[in-house]
């Protein structure tokens, strides 16, 4: 009923609106210019009129409320149960004066709810998808204890090469659209003046309800954000960041002007190759985000290794990056309860886990063992000393870069069985007998003069 009522309203009210303009009472105007994104700058397009319509209203609202259709309507949301029980969280209802509610009723709803449709359709018309579309967020919003909200992730230094990625059914990577940059020039986030501003054009967009009496920003979807990140960085090789997340309300609320909240997070500026994802890829990195979400919860140590794992990604010392690296290794291939040899330990099981062949084997174990003395130099204070392995030198930026790949492709394995309880001290007991299966000849070979041996 209540529906009908204010539809009822809003056609008489575009009606008069229509005929005042026609009369030569214009609408106010303000001069802007369309802007997309282009190679991620922001590019100034075709220059058109932005229409104010509330002020348009409200120069003739004595008028709109002499229509009969707005004394039906008013009474009709004096009787709603959806606004009456809204009103009660405005104050106590017994403070109401009769005139005090038709007040609230014609500015905070009625009016609002026809600017923001004229608004919605560009000009003075009706338009019922665009009506049902906003009169749908406005009871949506009154008739619930939630509110649904858009979080838009602006991705740096990333390209996806096809249209978008579906995590959830609720959450994606695209494109930022026209409608979402306009958005963000609207709440001026964005000074599109500064046309030299640089505008990534990626971003990961979440949908998620908050409770309306609450914080938001304690509500903000910190964790689902951030693993859609290191599923991306676990994935493959490659450097990009975020610094902030926009959050928008999709439910508008008429006791307020449309609102939207900014999120600034610390600068994660790192350097290296864009992250460029390939249409080709998405099977595989769905299987990799299907297998982070399995995780059991007695596998606590997988959890930790990918924590540390993402977190070497955001810092810019490589000494740091080294250590996280190790530490993340511990955490997969080391138990709780073992002590003594640990590095020699390490360098075998994961030169037995990852490594393909007999000489990559090797190259993993000196890789390790010689990012062991690095690290113990870098805790202690110590002057890291220059490396050799296999006759080639290694910065400590190349021990880092094969810790990196070293550490991806561990979490990669162990992820494909963490959706089972997994008893860790019986996985890495398992790897050591394999080691042993796996040598099929003694290290030491008998000859007939004496006994030698040789490296197999």
């Amino acid at each position: 009923m209540l529906y009908q009522k204010v539809k009822d309203f809003t056609i008489a009210a575009i009606s008069l609106l229509k005929n005042r303009f026609t009369e030569g009472k214009t609408v106010p105007v303000t001069s802007r210019y369309k802007f997309r994104i282009c190679s991620g700058k922001l590019v100034r397009e075709k220059r058109f009129t932005y229409p104010l319509f509330k002020a348009f209203i409200e120069s003739h609202q004595d008028e709109l409320v002499e229509l009969p259709e707005f004394r039906n309507c008013i009474k009709c949301c004096k009787e709603s149960e959806i606004l009456q029980k809204h009103l009660s969280h405005l104050g106590d209802m017994k403070d109401y004066q009769k005139e005090d509610i038709e007040s609230y009723f014609k500015n905070e709803y009625l009016f609002l709810l026809l600017s923001k449709l004229l608004h919605s359709v560009g000009g003075i018309k009706f338009d019922d998808s665009e009506f049902d579309k906003l009169y749908c967020q406005i009871e949506s919003y009154l008739d619930s204890r939630f509110m649904r909200l858009f979080a838009l992730v602006p991705l740096c230094n990333f390209e996806l090469l096809g249209k978008e990625l579906f995590f959830e059914e609720d959450a994606k990577i695209a494109a930022v659209d026209s409608s979402e940059l306009d958005t963000l020039i609207d709440f001026k986030i964005i000074n599109a003046e500064r046309t030299s501003l640089s505008i990534p054009p990626y971003a990961l967009k979440i949908h998620f309800t908050a409770e309306k009496d609450t914080q938001v920003d304690r509500q903000i979807p910190f964790e689902r954000i951030q693993k859609v990140i290191c599923t991306l960085r676990i994935f493959k090789k490659g450097v990009f960041w975020y610094d902030n997340i926009y959050c928008f309300p999709l439910t508008w609320e008429p006791t307020r002007p449309f609102s939207r909240l900014l999120f600034m997070l610390p600068s994660q500026h790192s350097y290296g190759p864009k992250y460029v994802l390939e249409e080709e890829e998405k099977n595989n990195l769905m299987q990799i985000w299907k297998n982070f979400n399995d995780i059991n919860r007695e596998n606590r140590f997988v959890k930790i290794a990918i924590e540390k794992f993402d977190q070497a990604a955001l810092r810019q010392r490589t000494e740091d990056r080294l250590v996280d690296y190790i530490t993340a290794l511990e955490a997969l291939f080391l138990g709780t309860d073992e002590k003594g040899e640990l590095e020699y330990r390490l360098a075998l099981r994961l030169a037995t886990s990852i490594g393909n062949s007999a000489q990559e084997r090797v190259r993993i174990r000196h890789v390790l063992k010689n990012a062991y003395k690095q690290r113990s130099s870098i805790v202690h204070g110590k002057k890291l000393k220059p490396i050799q392995i296999e006759g080639k030198k290694y910065s400590l930026e190349d021990l880092a870069t094969h810790l990196e790949d070293s550490t991806r492709k561990s979490l990669q394995k162990f992820l494909l069985i963490a959706a089972q309880k997994i008893n860790h001290e019986k996985l890495l007991n398992d790897i050591d007998e394999y080691m042993l299966r796996f040598c099929e000849r003694s290290f030491f070979k008998e000859t007939t003069q004496e006994e030698t041996y040789e490296m197999r």
